[in-house]
């Protein structure tokens, strides 16, 4: 069975597993992939929860969020949305390599974006740097997505329109390519620990901006899939 994003994206369970760029490997590592284990703490706290930021930005342009009124459609909101989904996408990829190589979960998350890509304004070519390189761990490149962000500046009910579409379009495609990647017991572990990490990290976040990615795009997607 198919499914469909909001503009009519369909994905079928062969191209969601294809994204991983080959076979998912899941407890069939070779004796040399088991001489290098991936070591994860399984204790949840704020104590083993804490998430660097994956944001390239010069740290002033974060800096001045407060100098204005906090609007998620600004530039200081769209900062904010896109280092979260950043850090979100980290503790995705942190939980996955308990289970996937990691080479196939970056391929994943690459391959995500620009397919997303194709068809969302705000995120066109978001999987390269400014200086030209290509962010091959499927983040996104927050420069890139404020200068896309430019041609909606007289027209703010579009440019948050187009945030929510293209987010939950990329997280729509990467959570349904995990779960078609583990099996269920897996896929639950996963998801279990995920979003405890993901909830302590989002309290350094302001309320406007985590309730956007939750309510809008993050809590419709898990609840579909689960």
């Amino acid at each position: 069975m198919s499914s469909v994003d909001k503009n009519g994206m369909s994905i079928d369970k062969d191209d969601m597993i294809d994204i991983f760029g080959g076979p998912v490997e899941k407890n069939n590592k070779t004796e040399t992939e088991k001489e290098k284990p991936v070591s994860v703490n399984m204790v949840s706290g704020p104590e083993d929860t804490e998430i660097k930021s994956l944001s390239d930005l010069n740290p002033d342009m974060i800096e001045k969020k407060d100098a204005v009124p906090f609007k998620i459609q600004n530039q200081d909101g769209i900062v904010e949305i896109f280092v979260l989904v950043n850090e979100i996408t980290n503790i995705l990829k942190t939980e996955l390599k308990k289970f996937i190589n990691e080479k196939l979960i970056d391929n994943m998350l690459l391959k995500s974006l620009e397919k997303t890509a194709l068809k969302s304004y705000i995120l066109k070519n978001t999987n390269w740097n400014t200086e030209g390189g290509l962010r091959t761990d499927g983040t996104i490149d927050i420069e890139r997505v404020l200068k896309n962000s430019v041609v909606y500046k007289d027209n703010i009910k579009n440019i948050e329109e187009e945030l929510e579409i293209s987010l939950f379009n990329l997280n729509m495609i990467r959570f349904n390519s995990i779960k078609a990647g583990l099996d269920k017991e897996k896929y639950k572990e996963f998801l279990i620990n995920f979003i405890q990490k993901k909830n302590v990290m989002e309290q350094g976040y302001k309320k406007q901006v985590v309730d956007f990615i939750n309510d809008k795009i993050l809590n419709k997607i898990i609840k579909g899939s689960e």
